[in-house]
């Protein structure tokens, strides 16, 4: 479902500072991290060892082990993304552009016609502890020359939900991520935004980033 972004308007006379990493996402991060690899781990231990209660003990080792890769699956790739994730970062935007400012060095800065459409997605991943969303910052470059002035956003080029020839930024768990973004660009009076889009629930190890 999509929210549609209206009519642009002008644009604000101060800048719209975002920070992407709250004390909630920090806390859902680490939370959502250290179950999916404790789940996983006592799977596998189960697989591996063959203690498990059952008829059939054959049976019960496969199907641990199916669930060991499931949660090691989800866990592990938001273990490694952890550093990124709890490191202080956040957005600018004004009726400029937009500047994604990161203390590692992978910064960036954008203005608005350098964009043929962004727009914001959100998803829910279901999970034993009741769930967690998904947001993401999908750009599509309005000229072949982006890639050249913004290197340092070739990680982003068509993964994270950018399909070909876009750019997909993954921002966390937090949705009010997602609204607070939603909010200052369509403040900002931005033609080429596309809305806020909710892609519905997600399932597999990329459910999270």
């Amino acid at each position: 479902m999509t929210t549609p972004a209206g009519p642009p308007r002008s644009g604000p006379a101060q800048p719209v500072f975002i920070e992407l990493s709250t004390t909630a996402t920090r806390m859902k991060l680490i939370l959502g991290t250290a179950l999916m690899l404790l789940f996983g781990g006592f799977a596998a231990y189960g697989a591996l060892s063959g203690h498990i209660d059952g008829d059939n003990p054959v049976a019960g080792r496969i199907i641990s082990g199916c669930f060991a890769l499931l949660f090691l699956g989800l866990g592990i790739p938001m273990l490694i993304s952890m550093p990124t994730m709890l490191r202080s970062r956040s957005f600018v935007v004004d009726s400029q552009g937009i500047q994604y400012q990161d203390r590692k060095g992978r910064g960036w800065a954008c203005t608005w016609p350098e964009f043929d459409q962004l727009r914001v997605e959100t998803a829910y991943r279901p999970s034993r502890t009741g769930g967690r969303g998904r947001v993401r910052l999908i750009m599509k470059p309005s000229d072949a020359g982006f890639g050249q002035r913004h290197p340092s956003m070739s990680r982003f080029a068509g993964h994270f939900g950018g399909k070909a020839g876009e750019y997909g930024m993954p921002l966390g768990p937090d949705v009010s991520i997602a609204e607070q973004l939603d909010s200052a660009i369509r403040g900002a009076g931005v033609g080429c935004y596309g809305g806020l889009v909710d892609t519905g629930m997600v399932i597999g190890p990329g459910g999270y980033v």
